[in-house]
């Protein structure tokens, strides 16, 4: 091939590269060509970016699968790889991520900057191939709940990478979301609690269903639990019905929550009086807030709802 065309291309792969779900098809089909045939002839592809046009790796066959069919067969020589995620939530499996990085033999930084990818929790180390654990690869994942997570190949765990500046993690749970996102969560929930980062808001939408007899964890209509948080912030509920003991119940994780001012209520059903008894002097001297949409705010002293 002659010199002046592998000069344009490697001027053209030396930027960002990016394949969007909107471009036309030949337009997808042109960029793919362009870094297959950069990798062909060993030129390095600076970065690589999909964006809402990723379908999945297939892994019997080595490659990626884009939404219009086209498929990236080689990219020895891409550096860092980009996946975004559509509005659709879909879940990239632990053979589909380990065999994405070995088809990427020169992939120095792999990110997923978006939640509607979904990745493993982990990743058993007997699983993970040498060649990977050596080569040590920087695979990020940012949710945007407000920390950048990265694989420690050491572990097969999650990390805290980054913490975006001046903001702290909020994290919404809705009935629809899928348990591997609502674990995912969770697992987000614990790290920033064990880190010290303040959770600044959690949001439960019609996925709570009850409080643990010993008031130490929430249970999801998942099944999934969530533990004491002692950064959370601020709890908001929607749609759950309040017997007057589960009520008690969730005074009393809101107790052990160190940080906890905040407990708003949305579409409940709770007791219209509660036993002043039941409020302990932690949660007046706190100056918890209970907040119930329609009918005011508690009153800590009385146990009564006040209209403000």
């Amino acid at each position: 091939m002659e010199a002046d065309v592998l000069n344009t291309v490697r001027d053209l792969v030396s930027r960002n590269v990016c394949i969007k779900g909107e471009d036309s098809r030949l337009l997808q089909r042109t960029t793919t060509q362009l870094v297959e045939l950069a990798c062909q002839h060993g030129i390095p592809v600076s970065c690589l970016h999909l964006e809402s046009c990723f379908t999945k790796f297939d892994v019997t066959n080595s490659c990626i699968v884009l939404r219009s069919d086209f498929r990236l067969t080689n990219m020895n020589t891409v550096r860092v790889l980009c996946i975004q995620g559509s509005w659709t939530e879909r879940e990239i499996t632990r053979d589909e991520l380990l065999g994405l990085l070995q088809a990427g033999g020169g992939i120095k930084e792999l990110r997923f900057p978006h939640r509607w990818l979904l990745l493993p929790l982990s990743i058993p180390l007997e699983t993970i191939p040498s060649v990977l654990k050596r080569r040590n690869i920087n695979v990020q994942y940012d949710r945007g709940h407000g920390l950048v997570y990265r694989l420690s190949w050491e572990h097969g765990q999650w990390k805290i990478h980054d913490q975006r500046a001046d903001q702290s993690l909020r994290v919404e749970m809705d009935q629809s979301d899928s348990q591997l996102e609502q674990e995912w969560c969770i697992q987000e929930l614990k790290m920033a609690a064990e880190a010290s980062v303040d959770i600044y808001l959690l949001g439960l939408h019609w996925s709570f269903d009850t409080v643990a007899d010993d008031a130490q964890s929430i249970l999801l209509t998942t099944g999934c639990t969530i533990p004491i948080l002692r950064t959370l912030q601020r709890l908001t509920i929607s749609g759950a019905d309040f017997n007057l003991g589960m009520f008690v119940r969730m005074l009393s994780y809101v107790k052990k929550c160190p940080q906890m001012v905040e407990l708003r209520l949305y579409m409940c059903e709770v007791p219209d009086v509660v036993d002043p008894e039941v409020i302990t002097p932690l949660l007046k001297q706190r100056g918890l807030k209970v907040y119930l949409g329609g009918r005011g705010f508690l009153d800590l002293e009385t146990g009564c709802w006040k209209v403000p």
